[in-house]
Parts: C-alpha cells; sequence; structure tokens
C-alpha cells in the first residue's frame, strides 16, 4: 500500500496522509477525512509520500494526527504541525521534542 499526501485547493483545511494503491483511490479515500469533508473530488491534490509508506499497517487509511505515534511521525518527518502553539497542550504532546513550532515558541518566551 502506498502512502499518499493529501491536501485541497482550499488550503485552510489541512493536509493528512492516507494509504491507497493509486492516485484515484487515494482521492477517494480523502475525501472522507476532516481535512477533505466538504470538497469535491476535483478539489482534492494528491502527491505520493513514500517517507510515510512504513506507517502501514493492514485496515489503516490515515494517519491519525491523535495517535501520539502517528503525530510524532506526522510532525518529525513531513514537517506537519499546528495551526497555533499552546503551552498547554504543546506541553503533552507526544511530538513537543520535535516540533519546530513549538521549539520556536519557547525560543522567543525565553527572550520575553
Amino acid at each position: 500500500m502506498k502512502a499518499w499526501y493529501i491536501s485541497t485547493v482550499y488550503e485552510e483545511f489541512g493536509n493528512t496522509v492516507v494509504f491507497a494503491e493509486n492516485v484515484g483511490k487515494a482521492k477517494s479515500v480523502a475525501l472522507s477525512t476532516d481535512c477533505c469533508i466538504d470538497a469535491e473530488y476535483t478539489e482534492v491534490r494528491a502527491r505520493r509520500c513514500p517517507k510515510a509508506d512504513k506507517k502501514y499497517r493492514k485496515g489503516k487509511k490515515e494517519l491519525d494526527w491523535y495517535a501520539p505515534q502517528d503525530r510524532y511521525f506526522l510532525v518529525k518527518e513531513l514537517g506537519f504541525r499546528c495551526e497555533e502553539v499552546f503551552e498547554g497542550e504543546c506541553s503533552e504532546c507526544s511530538a513537543q521534542k520535535v516540533c519546530e513550532a513549538y521549539a520556536d515558541y519557547l525560543k522567543n518566551m525565553d527572550e520575553v
């Protein structure tokens, strides 16, 4: 199974990584994700993400941002990040040690 980086023409909805055999199936799977829930098939963009192929497990359709191991991988290996830094949430996040946004936040707090 291949990993696919998914986005939409409307960038404000975020991104995700899904698993599918080909680009058409990836776009179809993506339509059921939070990233693409209100998108039309033609508005979904999919490009190969071979780095994430190793994260596939039988029956898994998407890397789950809310699963600590998936989040760590998405942040460390693919550069995903939250839209905003919230110290309370970030301090509990599984990816806090590899998150550039949180590191920048902490650096700025030290400078204040």
